[in-house]
């Protein structure tokens, strides 16, 4: 016999992972950082680079997820809020 699923566990579920949410907010236009560790398997975790980007943020869909591109061209991804951080950009001192 199989129990029909009303999708309460999936919504308690979400809502208990939106609660967690850290605290920031980005515009559209802002450049942010999107964490998505690739490891390879020859190398060690040391080296695996865990956020890529800079990417910009094309849209807000609701408090916690954002629309973000690589590029103008490049297509677009739906992304969690804690999964993004504000993009720095690195500026490296130049020797003599």
């Amino acid at each position: 016999m199989v129990r029909a699923h009303s999708g309460r566990c999936a919504e308690v579920t979400k809502r208990h992972y939106d609660a967690s949410v850290k605290s920031a907010d980005f515009r559209v236009g802002d450049q942010v950082c999107y964490f998505c560790p690739k490891a390879r398997p020859e190398t060690s975790p040391k080296w695996t680079r865990f956020f890529s980007g800079p990417y910009e943020v094309v849209r807000k869909v609701n408090d916690v997820n954002y629309v973000i591109r690589l590029s103008p061209r490049g297509r677009p991804k739906i992304v969690h809020l804690n999964k993004l951080k504000p993009y720095k950009e690195l500026h490296l001192a130049r020797g003599p």
